[in-house]
Parts: C-alpha cells; sequence; structure tokens
C-alpha cells in the first residue's frame, strides 16, 4: 500500500539534512529553530473498506484532517477529559488544554526539574499528584491550587468515589483519602518490595468496581474492600513471571488484565479464583478491551488477538505492523471496531479481524492510548495532542511543473516554514530536490573539499547524510 509517507528518499534527505549542513558551516554547531505556528494539516492519503450497514452506529473513520496540534513541555505521563477540557500531568508539568481550540488554558511547572505529575477531574475538583512533592487539590478553570498533603512517593495514577480519593502517599501504601476531611480512611501496604525500587506502587490506575481493583508493578492484583482496606483477595505472579500490569477489563462477573510478561489472565471478580490465561510472545501493550463475547487485545509482536470471552481461546489474529516497537498504546474502541496505532499509523479492524480502515495519521503516537472524542479521534505523542475530525485532506499537485512550482515556492522561505510545510515539501519528492539543490549546492561543495582543514565538517556531514 502506498501513503502519504512513502516519498522520494532524496527529498528526505535534502529537507531533513542539507539544512542542518548549512548551520554546521555557517556558525559551527547545529541551528535550534523556534517552531513556526501551524499551518494547514498535510495531506495524509488512507486506505479504507467499507463496512456494511449492519456495522452502525456510525463512529468516525476516515478521511481525517488534522483539526489542532497542542504541545506540551515535557514528556506526558497521562491525561484525562473532562466535558470541553483535556488536562495533562507530565515529568514537569500539569495543565489544562480547550479541546475545541487545541489552545492551553493554563499550566503549572513542577518545583523540581523531574517531577512527574498526573491527573483526576472529579467532580468540581482536579487532584493533581506531584511525585514527591504533594497531592494537591485544585479549581480545574484556573489550576489554582485549593488545599494539598504531603506525597513521600511517585505520583501513581489515582481512582475516586463517594468523597473518598484512592492514591499513593507513602512508598509501599495505598491510601484512601476523605477529600473533606484531607483525613485517611485507611492506608495499607501493598508493595513488599525494596523502598523506592520500580516495583513499589500501581502500574495502572486502580478501578472502583464494587471492589478496589489495584495492579501493582511487580505483578500483583490485590482486591480490597473500598470501605476499610481490606484484602477481598490478591493474585501473585510466580517469580518468573513478575511484570506490570498493563491494564485492567471488565465483563460479567470476571475481570481480566495484560502483563509485561506477555500474559492475558481471567479471574473471578468476586473471589479472585483463576480462569483461563493466555500467551503472546511480547509484552501486552495497554488494557485488553472488551467486545461482546470477545476480548481484544494488543502485543507488543506487532499483532492483535481476540479471544472467546469464556473461554479464553483464540478466535483470530491479525498482524498490525511490521514494527517492533515498544512505544505504542493498546486498543480502544470506536463504535464496533477496535483501533490500534502503530506510530502514526491507525487500524481499525471489526469484529471478525477484518481490517475495515488503516489512516496514516503523520503524527507520531507515543504509549499513551487514544482518545475518542464525538466526531474525532485525540492521538497523543510523547510532547503533544493531536484532534483529527473527518474531512478531506489537502490534495498534492499531479503534475510535475506544478509540483516544482509549489516546491519552490516553499524552497524560498525554508527558514520560516511551519512543520507542516515542511512535511508537504518532502511529499513533492524530487521536486524537493530540485528547488532546495540550487540553495545549498555551494555548501555541498565545501563540506565535500578534500582540504584537511575541513575534515571536522566533513565527518559531521557524512553522519548527518547516512542517518
Amino acid at each position: 500500500m502506498i501513503t502519504a509517507n512513502t516519498y522520494s528518499i532524496r527529498a528526505a534527505i535534502w529537507v531533513g539534512v542539507v539544512p542542518l549542513l548549512a548551520a554546521e558551516l555557517s556558525c559551527g554547531a547545529p541551528l535550534s529553530e523556534p517552531m513556526a505556528p501551524a499551518a494547514a494539516p498535510a495531506a495524509p492519503r488512507t486506505t479504507i473498506r467499507r463496512l456494511a450497514s449492519h456495522d452502525e452506529p456510525r463512529a468516525p473513520s476516515p478521511p481525517f484532517v488534522r483539526a489542532w496540534k497542542a504541545r506540551v513541555s515535557d514528556q506526558i505521563e497521562g491525561y484525562q477529559i473532562a466535558g470541553e477540557t483535556l488536562y495533562f500531568g507530565t515529568l514537569g508539568s500539569y495543565g489544562a488544554i480547550d479541546i475545541k481550540a487545541g489552545k492551553l488554558r493554563w499550566q503549572y511547572r513542577t518545583s523540581k526539574e523531574f517531577a512527574p505529575a498526573t491527573v483526576l477531574r472529579a467532580g468540581s475538583v482536579l487532584y493533581t499528584a506531584i511525585s514527591r512533592q504533594r497531592l494537591a487539590a485544585c479549581d480545574p478553570a484556573t489550576g489554582r491550587q485549593v488545599w494539598s498533603v504531603p506525597m513521600r512517593d511517585y505520583a501513581f495514577p489515582m481512582a475516586f468515589g463517594d468523597g473518598v480519593l484512592y492514591c499513593w502517599l507513602d512508598t509501599g501504601k495505598l491510601t484512601a483519602l476523605d477529600v473533606r476531611t484531607r483525613k485517611p480512611h485507611w492506608s495499607v501496604r501493598l508493595s513488599h518490595g525494596e523502598p523506592g525500587g520500580e516495583d513499589d506502587g500501581l502500574s495502572v490506575a486502580p478501578v472502583l468496581r464494587g471492589g478496589l481493583y489495584a495492579p501493582l508493578w511487580r505483578g500483583a492484583l490485590c482486591c480490597l474492600n473500598p470501605s476499610t482496606g481490606a484484602t477481598i483477595w490478591k493474585y501473585e505472579p510466580q517469580a518468573d513471571k513478575r511484570a506490570p500490569i498493563t491494564g485492567l477489563a471488565f465483563a460479567r462477573s470476571q475481570v481480566f488484565c495484560g502483563t509485561r510478561a506477555g500474559q492475558v489472565l481471567s479471574f473471578d471478580a468476586t473471589h479472585g479464583g483463576r480462569g483461563w490465561h493466555a500467551g503472546a510472545p511480547a509484552d501486552i501493550a495497554g488494557a485488553p478491551v472488551v467486545f461482546g463475547d470477545r476480548l481484544v487485545f494488543a502485543a507488543r509482536d506487532g499483532v492483535l488477538r481476540s479471544l472467546d470471552l469464556r473461554t479464553g481461546r483464540p478466535r483470530w489474529m491479525q498482524s498490525f505492523t511490521f514494527e517492533r516497537d515498544p512505544i505504542y498504546p493498546g486498543p480502544v474502541r470506536l463504535g464496533e471496531l477496535a483501533v490500534v496505532s502503530d506510530r502514526a499509523r491507525l487500524s481499525a479492524f471489526d469484529g471478525a479481524g477484518h481490517r475495515a480502515w488503516q489512516f496514516d495519521t503523520e503524527e507520531k503516537q507515543f504509549d499513551q492510548p487514544l482518545a475518542v472524542l464525538p466526531g474525532g479521534l485525540l492521538t497523543p505523542g510523547s510532547h503533544e495532542f493531536c484532534l483529527f475530525r473527518p474531512g478531506t485532506p489537502a490534495s498534492l499537485p499531479s503534475g510535475n511543473e506544478a509540483r516544482l512550482a509549489e516546491a519552490k515556492r516553499l524552497a524560498a522561505r525554508y527558514d520560516s516554514l511551519s512543520e507542516d510545510e515542511k512535511k508537504r515539501l518532502v511529499k513533492l519528492g524530487d521536486a524537493a530536490f530540485d528547488a532546495l539543490y540550487p540553495r545549498y549546492r555551494v555548501l555541498i561543495v565545501a563540506a565535500m573539499d578534500p582540504d584537511p582543514a575541513h575534515a571536522e565538517i566533513r565527518s559531521r556531514a557524512g553522519s548527518l547524510l547516512y542517518d
């Protein structure tokens, strides 16, 4: 399949590498430019298989156009959408973005250079956990802190119910904090790892569903009484299977979880009795998703799998990528489709395992899950959020002369091009090469000069070209 990311290698080298080389030759160090304002979205192509009418209700489907892109200063640790606001926590800040416009409403830096933050909107309060600093109740409209209590460990994800915030205030302990009195109802030790070790704490957010289900980094799954903190049941993996739980799913009286040991496990949600288990040759990515009588999950071998919910027997498996990249999230439900991402590409599969559509967003996703919004999809990257809505992308010129003319117009103001304009220039292929060559010809000749005085420049240029 040919997509908009299949372009001339020459153009990619010239658009991406030559400006770096020019900066090296002109000032002796790589140039760091401020990012220009985003222009109109680029023009990705898509492959679609039309679904039959019984696949209704209708859900957003390609082609998509990017409505906005919002950057944040640090790597995204987590996010939550509430109403028309996206709340986020990063490795050094927390803030809020307007969903409609993609504009930052407010943002606060944590007081330390590396202090990851997680957020949870519950009712009229935004709870913000800042690693080894504080747990704060904030005004969602402004981010202003209303009150806080000390936090002595990492800012693990939180859960809320009936006026109680379930959070990880102390090393190895889960606490039920009464948000009215700011006093704990209870605090129980769940982790037996070394204090401060990476196996201390919650691997994903706890879930309130009758009991309080707490998944741990060591691979244990605890079901607690939310009122008292007493253990109802606990699953403890064997030593060679101790790996973080990647997510939970519920159906009827069962709870399912994936692990980084390549396992999908089922339990009786009430008593903790072990049901079936299934395996994959790689880590499970994110949480499994329930579709009627099926459980769908992605593993980091690039395969999406469907299991029978009752027996755990395989229904089907489909490859969605040839990459073996440990950085992509698990599937999400879009109507009756399972959508999974592979760096920049989204693939949707129906209940029978047939690929319904595929779309290249041209925006790199990270390990945070996609979000399905009314009429669109939100894709989180490592340092940015993008909102895609159904629409027709702008097309590229069809003739060589028209392509060259547009490439020349873009090349003439290369230093001020936006990120999207540079992507469009790359897509013009050989026309981009022809348009850029006159501008940088002298610099290339200088870089290839055999004069010993230019040895360092030649070395840098060679590394850039080969990379």
